[in-house]
This record gives C-alpha cells, sequence and structure tokens, in this order.
C-alpha cells in the first residue's frame, strides 16, 4: 500500500491509527530528563560555596577549577570526576 520507511514516523501513525485499533500508547519521555535531576543533586551549599560529588570517589569538594576540570559541554562547566581522581585513573592504565 504505501512504503512504511519513506514516510515520517508522525504520519506513518496518523495513517495506520484508523488501522489498528490496538496500538499500544505512547510512551512518556520521563527517562531523559532523569540526568537534568541527577545534576542538580550533586552540588550541595555549603559555608565555602557550592559543593560538588566526585563520581568516582563519592567526596564532596568544592565545585572550582582547582578539583574539578573545565568541561564547557556539562551544565555546570566541570567534569564529574575530581582532579585527583582523575589523575590515580591515568596512572592505573
Amino acid at each position: 500500500m504505501y512504503d512504511r520507511a519513506a514516510l515520517p514516523r508522525q504520519i506513518h501513525r496518523a495513517i495506520t491509527a484508523g488501522v489498528t485499533q490496538d496500538a499500544p500508547a505512547p510512551r512518556a519521555k520521563a527517562a531523559c530528563h532523569a540526568g537534568a535531576k541527577r545534576a542538580t543533586a550533586d552540588l550541595l551549599m555549603s559555608d565555602i560555596g557550592p559543593l560538588k560529588l566526585c563520581r568516582h570517589c563519592g567526596e564532596h569538594w568544592p565545585a572550582d577549577g582547582e578539583f574539578f576540570a573545565r568541561d564547557a559541554r556539562r551544565q555546570d562547566g566541570l567534569e564529574h570526576v575530581c582532579k585527583a581522581c582523575r589523575k590515580e585513573q591515568r596512572l592505573v592504565r
């Protein structure tokens, strides 16, 4: 009848919605937003400023360039592993 791969997914759903009554409901997009929730939980406020959780050693360190390397791709601008743990990982390799 038609080439399913050639049609965009939404058009394909609209066409097949009338054909199949037992179509599964669309999934919620909760899993893709879990990373944003986790990023805010990694920061703590203290009297000396924000503290960031190192995902390797599990300790909180001041969230600055002295303890964490810079990473412009991340929301807070810092890597998720502290500099001491990165150095340890490099020595093990």
